[in-house]
């Protein structure tokens, strides 16, 4: 898990998400490949642009989905991608025959206990330096506005897919802002009722996370 993050002011969207960004690139030493999903590169795109993170000794910015490139051993792969069964294979693919010399692991949001235990098994060069979750599954359009990139909520109630999303969103949203709210849902709407009761239930399993300052009074969360 991330520590230690720099103070952001209060609902900073763009100011934790650029925080997040920054600490991959620069505690990394070196020459470096950044590699994204394509969600992830959208969310990076919207607070940095290719030439600063160029700045940062990144030779190169890549998509995980790639399959042909050259092995670059003198290189440091950053991977900065939402932790889904599909990254996880494809990583475990790379991990088979390793392009780069070290590689270093960051999540967006909560990682699945089995998700981190494929990941171990398949690194069996021992290349893998770092696993970590960066909450950062949001995109980040002003200080005080974040979207999820989620086109359509029609039929929302049906898709557990697009729930888990909204409700993985959402806690990526309360940890970058260090945030435990009080939370309050529409009782007649059946999505609203899962997703704030899944979004409760997590805060209550990762208590450790959330064991932020409590404010007086509690920020709110409307559902």
């Amino acid at each position: 898990t991330c520590e230690g993050m720099s103070a952001v002011p209060a609902l900073s969207m763009i100011g934790a998400a650029r925080d997040y960004v920054s600490r991959m690139v620069t505690d990394v030493a070196g020459m470096k490949v950044l590699i994204m999903d394509a969600e992830t590169t959208g969310i990076v795109s919207i607070v940095y642009t290719k030439t600063q993170i160029l700045q940062h000794e990144v030779f190169l910015i890549d998509s995980i989905n790639r399959k042909f490139t050259d092995k670059m051993p003198h290189l440091k792969a950053i991977y900065f991608i939402r932790p889904t069964q599909e990254n996880v294979r494809l990583l475990q693919a790379e991990f088979k025959e390793p392009k780069y010399g070290e590689y270093h692991i960051f999540f967006s949001n909560l990682t699945r206990e089995n998700l981190l235990s494929h990941l171990a098994e398949a690194d069996e060069h021992e290349v893998v330096q770092q696993v970590q979750e960066y909450y950062c599954d949001f995109l980040a359009i002003n200080q005080e506005l974040f979207s999820l990139n989620v086109p359509s909520i029609v039929g929302l109630a049906s898709d557990q897919a697009l729930l888990d999303r909204l409700t993985h969103g959402v806690l990526s949203v309360l940890l970058a802002l260090k945030k435990r709210p009080m939370i309050r849902y529409q009782a007649n709407s059946e999505s609203a009722s899962h997703i704030a009761k899944s979004v409760y239930a997590t805060m209550v399993d990762e208590g450790e996370l959330f064991s932020f300052r409590r404010a007086d009074p509690p920020p709110l969360l409307l559902i």
